[in-house]
């Protein structure tokens, strides 16, 4: 298989889960399996940790590394801990931690991905297990709104005292988990010790990310409402639950971003990050795009609780029908308003805000946009956390620039989480886990930047990217796996640097000499249209020309022009026919012309006949 092929069709069933499941080997056999988990990532915080003398990161998992309690390298606890995250049901009902934090899915699960899965899949044992039928879960408000029961404040009225949340994913969780005094609410030597779950509370016992689990598998896996322990569910064990902490603090980001220095080549994507930093006031609850608080700690490593009235508003989910009680957040005490807690809830971390939609503990918003306008309104602003920061005004055009931002940091880190993936691919024999879940990722990166027409070019640079991924993973042959891989990581590195430095001096696709990127000098017409299209571009120098015309998913379609050109203004045409002959398909396509000066691409429409 070369890499100059045609991109075949994409790996089947990515959106079902891993396509590669974890195996245990065979008597005698030795595998070499790539983990999703990075055990660099524990390991440098476990040496932060141990250079401190304090309980900076995650106390819990240090201290008993530091006592001799756990007795795995880090390498093998997060390996362990992976296994265990997405194929141990401990003898319950059959979920497992996957069931909900779907790798591919960026570990959440929302509407449009349930509506992928069989009817037998583990989520919808409610809907399997008569012992499970009723007050276990809202199969409705799961369907239309990823809602999952939770009885945060007590399993003592099944009927009546529970909420409905949504499911959050568990990247960063290393940056996100340590709590504030200010508020109250943990902190310092009073639990929880860690920020977990929606109301910063989710975790049994001194509410750390270790224990987490043992509150997760009694609510979640058991087999019927008595969840009686080792009848309807074994708890996990202490080795397990180290090995369950090892592998959540792998995932995702290693250290937060430095917004201030951070380039950004698109115009309005800047304003956006000033207005994020500035009059959005964003950043003082998100430092840096994170989870936790700046005016707390301007180091930005403390976690924060907050009322900011999301509560109060309509959801759509109460149109159905459907008992959805009012959620109190952090605590058991009753509120005053209904349900129980104080009414206050969880920072998350917002770098990965753009693709792990809906938003809010509640899944009230489905967009990003409506997320950054929710600030700006009453709601907010005549809540206790808009009187903290004495409220918020932002126009409509702030609004989508902010969100534009927070687009363009999510595809960022995307793109860093596949490429470190796919580094990590090149030396293991069994990548499939790996390569699956760096697609997916790409997939992201080219969905929260083309749904608003952002960085068109770098979307065509991911979907080269996601098309020598897609052969890498079904290749066979590691020399030529790993070639593909280096193809892509090349494409990922041009995407990455078409969001930061659109308009900068930088190097050019291949590397050699600084010079300045051109924003569009390709141009396609008619666009939309059909039929014929003509392809202008200027040449700065007498050179070799190669003109090309891509799919949406990174095929090549047709290679209209391949030759030298002189120095000047050059118009190509294209027939609008594939390299077989035939006309194209209606839907969208790019065009890229790659010389001397560098490369360039537009994406176009071809409409039907």
């Amino acid at each position: 298989m070369s890499a100059r092929r045609a991109i075949r069709q994409r790996v089947r069933g990515l959106a079902l889960g891993l396509v590669v499941p974890l195996v245990a080997p065979a008597a005698g056999e030795s595998r070499d399996v790539g983990s999703l988990g990075d055990a660099r990532v524990v390991e440098a915080a476990y040496e932060r940790w141990s250079a401190r003398g304090a309980p900076a990161g995650d106390p819990e998992l240090f201290h008993r590394i530091d006592r001799g309690l756990v007795r795995s390298s880090i390498d093998d606890l997060v390996a362990k801990g992976e296994a265990l995250f997405f194929e141990e049901t401990f003898d319950g009902n059959g979920r497992t931690c996957g069931s909900c934090h779907r790798a591919t899915n960026n570990f959440t699960i929302d509407p449009e991905f349930i509506a992928t899965l069989p009817p037998d899949d583990p989520l919808f044992v409610a809907e399997t297990n008569p012992d499970l039928a009723e007050n276990f879960e809202n199969p409705v408000l799961m369907r239309e709104f990823g809602l999952i029961v939770e009885n945060v404040d007590g399993f003592d009225d099944l009927e009546n005292k529970f909420t409905m949340r949504g499911v959050p994913h568990v990247f960063a969780q290393a940056l996100s988990i340590a709590p504030s005094d200010f508020d109250s609410s943990g902190g310092g030597d009073v639990p929880p010790f860690h920020r977990t779950g929606w109301s910063g509370d989710g975790a049994p016992g001194n509410g750390t990310l270790r224990e987490f689990a043992l509150g997760a598998v009694r609510q979640h896996f058991t087999r019927t409402l008595a969840r009686e322990i080792r009848v309807d569910f074994r708890p996990p064990t202490d080795p397990e639950l180290d090995a369950l902490e090892a592998f959540q603090l792998s995932l995702g980001r290693q250290e937060e971003l430095d917004l201030f220095s951070l380039a950004l080549g698109d115009p309005e994507v800047k304003a956006g990050r000033d207005l994020f930093i500035g009059a959005g006031k964003c950043f003082s609850c998100h430092s840096h795009g994170g989870a936790n608080a700046d005016f707390v700690d301007p180091s930005g490593t403390l976690n924060v609780n907050f009322d900011t009235g999301v509560e109060d508003i309509e959801h759509p989910a109460d149109a159905t029908g459907e008992p959805r009680p009012r959620d109190g957040g952090f605590g058991v005490e009753p509120h005053p308003l209904g349900g129980f807690g104080d009414g206050r809830f969880n920072t998350p971390s917002i770098v990965e805000a753009a693709d792990t939609p809906p938003f809010f503990h509640h899944n009230v918003f489905a967009t990003i946009e409506e997320t950054v306008e929710f600030y700006a309104s009453d709601a907010f602003n005549d809540s206790p956390s808009g009187t903290i920061v004495d409220g918020i005004t932002l126009t409509d055009p702030e609004i989508r620039r902010i969100a534009l931002f927070l687009r363009a940091i999510n595809a960022l880190e995307n793109i860093r989480s596949a490429i470190d993936l796919q580094e990590r691919a090149k030396p293991v024999r069994d990548v499939g886990r790996l390569l699956v879940v760096a697609l997916s990722d790409i997939e992201d990166a080219i969905g929260v930047l083309g749904e608003k027409g952002l960085h068109t070019t770098a979307v065509l640079h991911l979907t080269l990217a996601r098309g020598f991924t897609e052969l890498a993973s079904e290749s066979e042959d590691v020399a030529e796996r790993n070639a593909l891989i280096d193809e892509s990581l090349a494409e990922l590195a041009k995407a990455r640097k078409w969001v930061q430095f659109r308009g900068s001096v930088v190097a050019d696709d291949r590397g050699q000499s600084a010079k300045q990127v051109r924003e569009s000098v390709l141009s396609v017409t008619p666009n939309p249209g059909s039929g014929p299209r003509t392809l202008s571009f200027p040449v700065d120098r007498t050179s070799h020309v190669v003109v090309e015309v891509f799919d949406v998913r990174g095929r090549l379609v047709a290679t209209p022009f391949a030759g030298t050109l002189n120095a000047g203004s050059h118009t190509i045409t294209w027939d609008g026919r594939s390299r077989a002959g035939t006309p194209v398909r209606p839907g969208l396509y790019f065009s890229r012309v790659r010389g001397a000066a560098g490369t360039d691409a537009v994406r176009f429409v071809v409409l039907d006949r």
